[in-house]
């Protein structure tokens, strides 16, 4: 049975008087480091939105990617994170506020009006 081991690392160990120690080692600097400070005062701020936040980072200069900052953020996160879809209500209102002021054609303003009649929005 072979352990993988190198026969000079055994005969090492075997002679040694004492068992030999492992250096300590431990997770090293990180990219997100120079920004800790920044994101923990926005998420004091009530900001928990992992992407806004990277995005901020980014333009000062991060250069890592945002499944950092999800994490960062995970770890930290004061209130439950919300899945699933926004109910229909939620969902009118986002299209008729991204919608409002913009120059569409006739016909899908007429059927966006309408729908957010049924809705009771209009």
């Amino acid at each position: 049975m072979t352990m993988g081991l190198a026969r000079a690392t055994v005969r090492h160990c075997a002679s040694a008087e004492a068992f030999p120690a492992r250096l300590p080692h431990g997770a090293g600097a990180s990219l997100l480091d120079p920004y800790v400070a920044y994101l923990a005062g926005r998420i004091d701020e009530g900001c928990e939105t992992a992407m806004a936040l990277w995005r901020e980072i980014r333009e000062q200069g991060y250069p890592g990617t945002s499944r950092q900052v999800h994490r960062f953020v995970a770890e930290r996160r004061t209130r439950p994170v919300r899945s699933g879809r926004k109910p229909l209500r939620a969902r009118a209102q986002c299209i008729a506020a991204a919608w409002h002021g913009c120059s569409i054609a006739a016909r899908t303003a007429a059927g966006v009006a309408a729908r957010a009649a049924d809705l009771g929005l209009g």
